[in-house]
């Protein structure tokens, strides 16, 4: 026989037992479609935090009040003198104090949750360097130091209401009437999208907010800046602090995506090795019920070389198929997943499509399916004709 007969005929025997192929097959589309569509996510998840901080720029520093990422009230917040000594160091161009404090929105009745950010208004020309771009409206002058004037992130403004919120609108924030004085472009994250930038004497006044949360740094050598910062923050704070470039936030959120990405992944190998061992049984059931025909092809010179072919074609075309329905199904639900998030204002939701991502699930779940097959396969090629052909 040559190849093409063997691969006809490898067809040919699995649309003889369709509803039990296509149960095996069914398996197999689920743990690929799984891991296709997390790993399309999480590369796209990623590939969204690498753009949004380098769009910030590789020159930026973020500072915490503690040993961690962390936006609150800290046990030792920052003051006011720290933020002179670091902006008087030669490395650092500007550094900028913010304060986050979360609350509620009022608008036309409807309350919304949201995160007030404060900035100083003598600094908030560098909004934009912090990923803060207006789309409508204006930014803070010096006059609206001390007034409840406020800008407003892209999502709460024009969809997290009923109605959309434009600029010379009133919202109310702890009871205080508070006029909008711009909108922001959307930064592609949630977070940011649904704060609302105050400026932070404002925040002090109004709202009794007086902490910094985070001093953002702009550096002329972003090495040579971290080293001095944490010189000077050992000396006033000791260890409780955090330093990270742009880079190293990067590397954070890809660590925390890394340990999400993997217990998912492990979760949807399981049902891949359940699939392979019911590939394994599909084709030792097959073989049972095939020895009279295994024997006759041996009678009528068959080797045993391509028996065995033929049933690691068999093993090999249930993977190869459910590999490449459950790649198709993988990248569709992570579309549909994007839309949902996007939709809810999850900008960074994004899936990733890339030639190895559905050419490596596909070549794996065919090379699956021929290791699984390759010991009922041997079993049959070596069948004894004679016996075969007696079976009952």
């Amino acid at each position: 026989m040559n190849i093409l007969d063997i691969f006809l005929l490898s067809i040919k025997n699995l649309s003889r037992r369709k509803i039990r192929s296509w149960l095996t097959i069914l398996g197999v589309i689920i743990g690929i479609s799984t891991i296709v569509a997390l790993l399309s996510l999480s590369l796209g998840l990623e590939n969204s935090i690498r753009t949004i901080l380098d769009r910030l720029g590789r020159d930026t520093l973020y500072i915490y009040p503690d040993s961690g990422m962390y936006f609150g009230i800290s046990s030792k917040p920052f003051d006011k003198s720290i933020v002179y000594l670091i902006e008087g160091l030669d490395s650092v161009e500007i550094a900028i104090p913010l304060s986050y404090y979360s609350t509620a929105v009022m608008y036309k009745e409807e309350v919304k949750p949201s995160t007030l950010v404060g900035i100083p208004v003598d600094k908030a020309a560098y909004m934009s360097n912090m990923g803060f771009e207006i789309e409508d409206g204006r930014g803070f002058t010096s006059s609206d130091n001390g007034k409840c004037n406020l800008i407003l992130g892209n999502l709460i403004a024009k969809r997290a209401f009923k109605e959309e919120i434009v600029v010379g609108d009133s919202v109310i924030i702890n009871g205080i009437n508070c006029k909008v004085i711009g909108i922001l472009k959307s930064t592609g994250s949630r977070y940011n999208d649904m704060s609302i930038v105050v400026p932070m004497k404002t925040m002090e006044e109004k709202f009794g907010y007086n902490y910094i949360d985070v001093i953002f740094v702009k550096a002329k050598d972003v090495d040579q800046a971290k080293e001095d910062i944490e010189r000077i923050l050992e000396k006033k704070r000791g260890k409780d602090f955090t330093v990270m470039t742009a880079e190293q936030t990067f590397q954070y959120f890809k660590q925390i995506l890394g340990i999400v990405s993997t217990v998912i992944v492990a979760i949807a190998a399981v049902s891949l090795v359940v699939s392979s061992i019911s590939i394994m049984n599909t084709m030792y059931m097959s073989i049972l019920e095939r020895f009279k025909e295994i024997g006759l092809l041996k009678a009528v010179g068959a080797k045993n070389s391509e028996i065995l072919i033929i049933f690691l074609i068999e093993s090999g075309l249930i993977g190869l198929i459910g590999g490449t329905i459950g790649t198709i199904f993988g990248f569709i639900g992570a579309k549909i997943i994007e839309i949902i998030a996007i939709s809810s204002g999850y900008y960074m939701f994004k899936m990733y499509l890339d030639i190895k991502l559905v050419l490596f699930p596909i070549a794996f779940s065919f090379l699956m399916g021929v290791l699984s097959g390759i010991l009922p396969a041997y079993q049959a090629s070596k069948l004894d004709p004679v016996e075969a052909l007696r079976y009952e």
